[in-house]
């Protein structure tokens, strides 16, 4: 159990140093830009959209350290409409943002 609780220390200590870099969406894609200030690797492993679950492209996106990863997240999505988005690891730490397409 220690190791459980050391695993979701390092990797909620990591996520603090993920950051939206930027993001574009059209009707079929949300894709996120997200940059890694930390010295792991970052897993996305959930998306959300407006609290529902959805698909992220291959399924997870790694962001190794210091650089700028991509998450995509598929889906069927309106012009005019905003969207709440959430990506999220094992652990539910998240990186929140909203979308307007």
């Amino acid at each position: 159990m220690s190791n459980v609780e050391f695993a979701k220390t390092v990797f909620n200590t990591q996520m603090k140093n993920l950051l939206l870099d930027s993001f574009s969406a059209n009707i079929t894609h949300i894709v996120v830009y997200l940059k890694n200030t930390g010295k792991q690797t970052v897993e996305i492993t959930q998306a959300y959209v407006n609290s529902m679950w959805t698909m992220l492209q291959d399924g997870k996106a790694i962001i190794q350290p210091l650089s700028i990863g991509v998450a995509t997240v598929v889906g069927s999505f309106a012009e005019g409409n905003t969207y709440t988005v959430k990506l999220s690891n094992i652990f539910n730490t998240a990186v929140t943002f909203t979308v307007t397409i």
